[in-house]
């Protein structure tokens, strides 16, 4: 990277966020594998927010195994000043990053919408929560995020600001309703709460 010399300050920074990184990227594979085998091998783990649960903690894995990586090498070419090779390699972070990120924001709203279901539609839950609605559900998810994984390093300016636009827009949306169903479940808690203790007050007459 031109300009970095050895006492500018962000020599420091690469240097602390290399180190962070190399020792959390192997940490954050390992973690993650042991959710997933113990969905896949516990029988009784196996329910459908546990599966979304195992898939959340595959999109971690790749984190790990890609985005952390190329991030960790992306900073020492720039440390190095390799500018050409730091072009393509940064390139394919962000859009790992991107694809990642918004993978992951996407499966903690299958999550969040799983929970949702269950409190407030309780007995149709076992008709619109099924394996083959998961399966889909997560393959979309995958398909959308490479979408727009691929689509920004497209060197054409009106599909990058769409591709900006509706990543931006996804990414609000997802928070704004996992928000809003946290908020629906905490007041649904209450309820039951109140619910319970009206009916044990009744038992103790």
């Amino acid at each position: 990277m031109e300009g970095v010399t050895p006492n500018d300050p962000r020599v420091v920074h690469y240097i602390i966020t290399i180190i962070i990184n190399i020792i959390t990227s192997p940490l954050t594979v390992l973690l993650n594998v042991l959710v997933i085998i113990a969905v896949i091998r516990t029988p009784r783990l196996q329910s459908y927010p546990n599966i979304l649960l195992a898939c959340l903690a595959a999109t971690d894995v790749l984190t790990g195994l890609i985005t952390q990586p190329s991030f960790i090498l992306c900073e020492i070419l720039q440390l190095l000043g390799m500018n050409e090779s730091e072009v393509t390699l940064c390139s394919f972070h962000s859009s790992a990053l991107r694809a990642l990120s918004l993978c992951s924001c996407l499966h903690l709203m299958l999550i969040t919408c799983d929970r949702l279901i269950a409190i407030k539609l309780t007995l149709r839950y076992p008709y619109l929560v099924t394996t083959r609605n998961i399966k889909l559900a997560v393959i979309t998810v995958w398909i959308f995020c490479l979408i727009f994984g691929v689509l920004k390093p497209i060197n054409n300016e009106q599909i990058k600001t769409i591709s900006f636009f509706l990543i931006a827009f996804t990414f609000i949306s997802c928070t704004i309703f996992i928000v809003f169903s946290y908020l629906v479940l905490y007041r649904e808690i209450l309820r039951h709460q109140k619910k319970i203790k009206t009916q044990q007050k009744k038992k103790n007459k």
